[in-house]
């Protein structure tokens, strides 16, 4: 999956005995474009790519790699942010009209889903990053099929080779910690945000919020969990799975201690950074390069890359749905998860079938417009997916 990643703000937030102030730090594109990949692998390295769609291509440039950089920690506080905006905020902007979603798959959304508010749930999130060493492509010379292009029209060059190559890598790993109150409606919801002057989730003690805070909050439902890219250590997982991370406003103490524990582990002196281990890491981004800068003009496309505007329709009808879904999905587990008595169990069980269905459907139609030529196929794959999801609730059963 690949995503164009942009530069990022800093912020200074104070937190807890375990955080007082946030690293700051920005990312700023040196040659190309810069691009955030979530299943990318380092033996990419020297792929072609099509600016314009995002596709991999093929290989026609080839090299040794040079492994540089020191290991280092940053920190974030994301603060609130509905889904679209955090998108934004984490991926960055989509660099020449490539589509997250049809493109790129649907794990963005899935992933800023969780870290993210909507209409019926609020959120913070802090950010950690780990960064490893990065790979670049030295001494580049171009392989077997590189040696064909170079006599190729340029609708194939283009085809095969992409306008593009890859030539450089980052590793690492992130962690993201997302405390959230899921609401039964949106005016619940927007009862809380409009009264509640201080909102941040991350508290040590329930005395830290105010009775205004636990009035409006009263039939929330509480949840703190993480959110990997590559930084997952078995002790993390762990903390995650033997503490509870869904409470009711009345037992919340229960939560802030499960956060208690991810934090000491996360952002302590003998934790998390000792535990995380070269296998844990993987490619966090990835730099491209047009063949005319690497000194292989013959590669150099003479028309453009195209793709169809009609795609951007279609991704733009999926990802609404895979946002409210995703939305709908974490809503319904935390309610789910302190619910009492079978039947409150069994409808929200029943409602997290439906929503399992509908993100389903919707990947597949992702999927499917990914390999099609012409976006009118890809229209009649996204409308039958529509015609075909089920309607949510997550406000027709008590707790």
């Amino acid at each position: 999956m690949i995503k164009t990643k942009n530069g990022e703000c800093c912020v200074e937030y104070a937190l807890t005995r375990w955080l007082v102030v946030l690293l700051c730090f920005s990312s700023v594109n040196a040659l190309g474009a810069e691009y955030i990949a979530d299943n990318a692998q380092l033996s990419w390295l020297g792929l072609g790519l099509d600016s314009r769609s995002g596709f991999n291509k093929q290989a026609c440039v080839k090299g040794s790699w040079k492994k540089t950089g020191d290991t280092r920690v940053e920190l974030q506080y994301l603060g609130s942010r509905h889904t679209r905006d955090a998108m934004e905020q984490v991926f960055g902007k989509i660099k020449g009209g490539v589509n997250v979603v049809i493109f790129s798959g649907s794990v963005s959304v899935s992933m800023t889903s969780r870290i993210s508010e909507n209409q019926t749930t609020a959120a913070s999130t802090i950010k950690l990053t780990y960064n490893g060493p990065n790979y670049t492509l030295e001494n580049r010379t171009l392989t077997p099929l590189g040696q064909t292009m170079t006599k190729a029209d340029p609708a194939t060059v283009l085809g095969h080779c992409g306008d593009e190559f890859i030539y450089h890598m980052d590793t690492g790993g992130e962690v993201y910690v997302t405390a959230k109150l899921h609401f039964r409606s949106k005016e619940a919801y927007k009862k809380f945000v409009t009264k509640v002057k201080v909102r941040v989730l991350f508290v040590k003690k329930t005395k830290t919020y105010t009775k205004e805070w636990y009035h409006y909050a009263e039939d929330a439902v509480y949840s703190i969990n993480v959110v990997t890219n590559g930084g997952e250590t078995p002790k993390l997982k762990r903390i995650l799975k033997e503490n509870p991370r869904y409470c009711k406003t009345a037992d919340i103490d229960d939560c802030f201690n499960t956060a208690s524990l991810l934090f000491e582990y996360l952002f302590g002196d003998n934790g998390y950074h000792q535990d995380l281990t070269a296998t844990a890491l993987k490619v966090l981004s990835f730099d491209t390069q047009r063949y005319d800068d690497s000194g292989h003009f013959a590669l150099n496309p003479k028309v453009a890359p195209y793709i169809d505007p009609g795609f951007k329709i279609q991704e733009e009808k999926i990802k609404i749905k895979l946002i409210e879904n995703n939305g709908y999905q974490q809503s319904l587990q935390a309610f789910y998860a302190v619910a009492d008595g079978s039947e409150h169990k069994q409808y929200y069980e029943n409602e997290l079938t439906k929503v399992q269905h509908n993100l389903t459907t919707l990947n597949k139609a992702a999927t499917a417009c990914q390999v099609e030529a012409h976006f009118v196929e890809c229209k009649g794959v996204v409308d039958q997916a529509m015609n075909s999801l089920y309607n949510i609730s997550i406000k027709n059963a008590s707790l």
